[in-house]
């Protein structure tokens, strides 16, 4: 053996956050976290955390990891908030 080491031949690529990913045609992130979902609505993160505490905004933990959004919602609550309005 000529003590070459065993790595990858390519190196591994960076971990990217899901609200940063670029939108890539249609196909986009179905699940946000946070920051994503106050960047998808306009609104603070702060704003995203008060939304889920008052029961307007449920939030997502798949196997008991951090708190996503499903993008659906986000939607729906702003449909809901519009018709309100009227």
């Amino acid at each position: 053996m000529s003590g070459a080491s065993a790595r990858p031949a390519s190196p591994r690529p960076e971990r990217v956050r899901a609200g940063t990913l670029p939108v890539l045609g249609p196909l986009q992130p179905r699940l946000v976290d946070r920051p994503g979902a106050a960047f998808y609505l306009g609104v603070s993160q702060r704003t995203i955390w008060n939304l889920q505490a008052s029961g307007k905004l449920q939030a997502v933990k798949l196997l008991g990891r951090k708190a996503l959004y499903d993008v659906r919602d986000l939607d729906a609550m702003v449909d809901r908030t519009k018709a309100d309005q009227r």
